[in-house]
């Protein structure tokens, strides 16, 4: 088994067809930071949002799935927006309307009929590494490159019951520590598209490393650490994906929100395509916009 199919080797234990994805099919935004009004149709494959608009949509999002994480605390401001959104599993999408009032967060999720908004969520639910592992930003202090070793070695690295809270228990089991020693012992070196003549490799303690043909690890400039993260997140997603096609059959793959990455070429989006969920393209900049409805 080599590297998963994000940089060219593992294929996804499932077809897409019988996978539960969570897809954003479509938003609708009102007075929300600084969107007046904005509709959106969101591909289910590959969605790229207004580049000035991107971050706030995202925020918009998060609001919608319950994500504290993806929303960064919009729920708790924005008093008077209105977001409308169709999303949920594949097979079953659900129209969502959430209203932030002085009172409050108000939210209704229809599927066939009306029903309490926690049957939405729990549905959808992650835990909080999964959905901190659905957007990648690139940040120097957060390593993807180091998730693996974190893991096998969780007593270590997270305080005690840390890892377990973070996980919702997956990681204390078994099947958990079954796949991660699988996954590590079962890859092999690839080549890094930005060097061909470099190796990107999983170390037996769980650490993703550049190397050159000698096997000497590499010093890498910034732009060439971002990708190289940016390759090591998608490589996590994959070792999570496994763990979650053996332990839940119906559990729901969310989008994965991805910086532009404009420097990258199509080939380094492409890659995150392969792993068969949706895939979202985002940037930072904020501008007032009004659009009809």
């Amino acid at each position: 088994m080599e590297f998963s199919k994000a940089t060219g080797g593992r294929r996804s234990f499932f077809p897409k067809e019988w996978s539960e994805l969570l897809i954003v099919w479509r938003i609708e935004i009102e007075n929300f930071e600084n969107i007046g009004r904005l509709a959106l149709e969101l591909d289910p494959d590959l969605a790229v949002l207004p580049a000035p608009y991107g971050a706030a949509i995202v925020r918009a999002i998060g609001v919608v799935l319950g994500s504290e994480f993806l929303s960064e605390g919009a729920e708790k401001e924005n008093r008077g927006a209105v977001i409308r959104a169709v999303a949920g599993a594949m097979r079953e999408p659900c129209s969502v309307t959430v209203r932030i009032t002085s009172a409050g967060v108000s939210r209704t999720a229809t599927y066939c009929r009306v029903l309490p908004f926690p049957y939405f969520l729990d549905r959808i639910r992650q835990s909080a590494e999964e959905e901190r592992l659905c957007r990648f930003v690139y940040d120097k202090n957060e390593r993807f490159s180091d998730l693996l070793r974190r893991y096998r070695d969780a007593e270590t690295f997270y305080p005690q019951g840390g890892f377990s809270k973070l996980t919702r228990g997956i990681g204390d089991t078994r099947n958990f520590r079954a796949c991660l020693k699988e996954f590590i012992r079962e890859s092999k070196a690839q080549i890094p598209p930005f060097k061909r003549s470099w190796r990107l490799g999983l170390e037996e303690d769980g650490t993703f490393r550049i190397t050159d043909r000698d096997g000497a690890q590499v010093a890498l400039n910034e732009k060439q650490d971002e990708l190289f993260e940016y390759l090591c997140f998608l490589e996590v997603n994959s070792f999570w994906q496994e763990v979650e096609s053996v332990r839940d059959f119906c559990h729901v793959r969310w989008p994965l929100f991805l910086s532009a990455l404009p420097s990258a070429g199509e080939a380094y989006r492409n890659a995150a395509l392969t792993l068969e969920r949706q895939v979202i393209l985002c940037e930072g900049k904020i501008e007032r916009i009004e659009n009809n409805l």
